[in-house]
């Protein structure tokens, strides 16, 4: 016989302003293959669904809302024995109550003012987890990442709760777990594996400091292995922080400077001089970039 299935927390909640589900978490999921998310868009409807742990245990959110441009509220199920913990956490996770009142008539950024709107900043599920997926991208492609990443979560197997099929996300024990033969097998090399063993035992103290961004910052900043690329993308997708800078990057000085100036080559310094004008919005800036197409971290 089986056993009878759980029933989730479900909620509806409110959305004020242009909003877009997809827009907005879609940046959450860890390439097109991740086990652990699902992101749907329909002519009528957006879907996102992400299977995450918490201190109770793992969660699966699932969530969805029409596809207007102006959706008058979010439905929520959570299943597992972390929806509890969830709830409190769960505008933030979706992004509902970020203050996107960034406006700007810049020519340049024309194409990015739909994104700028209905996209709004979201906090992770888990930052241990964000903090582990952005060790993996360090040093190598996107692609490359994700095939890591969607291989040690088969690794564990375990179905996430609720009716969806995804698969529960590795905990700081299993990359702790983790030898480094096992994980050169998933394509992680040395210097990366490392780096992911010192986040791991860092986990609690990263969770606890969700709320407070600048401990935050100067915790994981002295974590071997982990530095201002990570650290900025930590603010800025993990906590919704709008004016996080992600400097290291490979790729964006470059679309930043090609963006502004029409020169397809850029550094941090001259990154950060061509953002300036934008605070308190710089991380939103980037991130609407990166929504856009033109870019990938």
């Amino acid at each position: 016989m089986s056993e009878p299935r759980e029933e989730p927390i479900v909620l509806r909640l409110a959305v004020r302003g242009p909003y877009s589900l997809v827009d907005s978490l879609r940046i959450q999921r860890f390439g097109r293959g991740d086990p652990t998310s699902l992101v749907e868009r329909t002519g009528m409807q957006e879907r996102y669904a992400k299977c995450s742990r918490t201190a109770a245990g793992p969660v699966t959110l699932v969530a969805w809302t029409s596809a207007d441009p102006e959706p008058v509220n979010v439905e929520v199920a959570l299943y597992g024995e972390g929806a509890k913990a969830l709830v409190p956490r769960l505008r933030d996770v979706l992004g509902l109550d970020d203050a996107a009142d960034f406006v700007t008539t810049h020519p340049r950024l024309a194409h990015l003012r739909l994104a700028l709107r209905s996209m709004r900043l979201t906090h992770a599920l888990s930052l241990p987890e964000l903090h582990a997926i952005l060790v993996l991208q360090q040093r190598i492609t996107f692609v490359e990442a994700a095939r890591s990443w969607r291989q040690m979560v088969e690794v564990g197997g375990q179905a996430a709760p609720g009716p969806l099929p995804l698969l529960v996300p590795p905990c700081p024990e299993d990359w702790l777990a983790l030898r480094q033969p096992g994980a050169r097998a998933l394509g992680i090399d040395a210097h990366r594996w490392r780096a992911l063993q010192h986040a791991a035992r860092a986990a609690n103290e990263v969770a606890s400091r969700a709320h407070d961004r600048a401990a935050l910052e100067d915790f994981v900043m002295r974590l071997p292995g982990t530095g201002p690329w990570t650290t900025g993308l930590l603010r800025g997708l993990g906590t919704g922080d709008a004016d996080a800078i992600v400097l290291g990057d490979v790729h964006l000085p470059h679309d930043i400077s090609a963006l502004f100036t029409d020169v397809p080559m850029g550094s941090d310094e001259k990154m950060v001089a061509l953002l300036e004008p934008f605070r308190p919005h710089r991380f939103r800036l980037v991130r609407a970039l990166m929504g856009s197409g033109r870019r990938r971290l």
